[in-house]
């Protein structure tokens, strides 16, 4: 970011009277918002060019921020990055990664109540079923998910 930032200044003195500083953190070479069409068309070229299957970039926001917390950054960090207002938003939109680190936390107290026993815990998913009920071949994420979280997601 600082590294864009100091991009940017460069842009603005370049752009000298013609830049509007509306104080985006992405913008046009003249400051201006970036065009929503443009946009679209970047990120599918990039998409493209690294080879992955097309994604809203806004599911990335999402994604980033599921990654985020299953990497136990505390949520109003996390709500800081993605600039909401409440922390609630935040946990909402990654509310199906929550069973999954809740299982993770009483794995963690289980190893510490109990070292070296090799237990798993019986901690229940949103469906109220234990990890060794659910159905055969589904991975991660509580029902009704778009995409499954690689981090979270355990082996079929």
């Amino acid at each position: 970011m600082h590294r864009h930032r100091a991009a940017q200044l460069g842009e603005r003195m370049l752009a000298g009277s013609e830049w509007h500083d509306e104080d985006l953190v992405f913008a046009q070479l003249n400051g201006r918002p970036i065009d929503k069409k443009t946009d679209h068309d970047d990120w599918t070229r990039l998409l493209q060019a690294a080879g992955v299957r097309h994604v809203r970039l806004h599911d990335c926001r999402h994604t980033a921020a599921t990654l985020l917390l299953s990497e136990n950054v505390h949520p109003r960090v996390v709500m800081e990055l993605l600039g909401h207002g409440q922390m609630r938003t935040a946990m909402d939109i990654c509310s199906h990664v929550m069973p999954a680190l809740a299982r993770e936390a009483a794995d963690r107290l289980d190893a510490l109540l109990l070292p070296g026993q090799g237990r798993q815990t019986a901690t229940r998913d949103d469906s109220g079923r234990s990890p060794e009920g659910e159905r055969p071949g589904h991975r991660g994420g509580a029902e009704g998910t778009r995409t499954p979280d690689p981090h979270t997601a355990r082996p079929s």
